[in-house]
């Protein structure tokens, strides 16, 4: 008898094991992975900061990207395919870019065009013409290049350190300036420094945004918050594709 209830619990064991690990399979071909870069240089150094890496580093992870099986989609295929239920290709990957550099438009765009990966820069309406940063024809130029544009708000400040009649302002005006100044109708969002709060959600759809990008890490499960969205930071690294693998 004792055998028996050994040999059913063993059983039973082994099947979970085996559900878990097709769940785990199931959920790693499905989840969507959103990447946040910021600046892409030609040659990255410490001094251009922490989320500065070069060209030939950004190449390289892309072309890993494509060996290891991921699938690019944009921000807008991966928002619409979830809000209809549609299904997305196995291990879809949406690439994002914070702030507006300009060397989004003249090193990271090629660099995108060439390994067939497509791209989503978040804009802040304040940096917009400044040294360093793109300009309103370029953004502009970004968008009918197939790049998706979205808010990174007004002046880039945490909005839920903010009142929230502040935060509402950030995220209508920025808005409304992308369509008029930059001729882009934004639909999607990045909290600045990932800051975020539970009341922000509505204020966001509220504002008219679909879905907005987080600063918490993981991937996206199937059914997962459209205005909460985790990321995987790219940060510049001395350990090169070693470190873009493990994360």
């Amino acid at each position: 008898m004792k055998g028996n209830k050994k040999k059913a619990v063993c059983l039973l064991l082994f099947f979970l094991a085996g559900w878990l690990c097709w769940d785990f399979y199931h959920f790693q071909k499905k989840a969507l992975t959103v990447l946040a870069y910021h600046s892409i240089m030609r040659e990255a150094t410490e001094i251009n900061g922490e989320y500065s890496i070069s060209e030939k580093d950004f190449a390289g992870q892309l072309a890993w990207l494509r060996e290891a099986g991921y699938t690019p989609v944009s921000l807008e295929e991966a928002v619409r395919a979830r809000s209809s239920g549609e299904e997305l290709p196995d291990k879809p990957l949406v690439i994002t870019f914070d702030d507006g550099y300009r060397d989004n438009f003249y090193i990271a765009m090629p660099v995108l065009q060439r390994y067939g990966f497509l791209a989503t820069v978040f804009v802040v309406t304040d940096f917009v013409g400044t040294d360093g940063f793109l300009s309103w024809d370029e953004v502009g130029a970004l968008e009918k290049n197939g790049v998706v544009i979205g808010s990174h708000t007004v002046s880039h400040r945490p909005l839920a350190s903010l009142p929230e009649e502040e935060a509402r302002t950030e995220l209508a005006v920025s808005r409304r300036l992308l369509k008029e100044r930059g001729g882009v109708e934004v639909r999607f969002l990045a909290y600045p420094f990932g800051s975020f709060n539970k009341s922000l959600l509505s204020v966001a759809r509220a504002a008219g945004y679909q879905a907005a990008c987080t600063g918490q890490t993981g991937v996206n499960g199937e059914r997962g918050p459209l205005l909460s969205l985790k990321r995987v930071t790219v940060p510049q690294s001395k350990d090169g594709l070693w470190n873009f693998k493990a994360r």
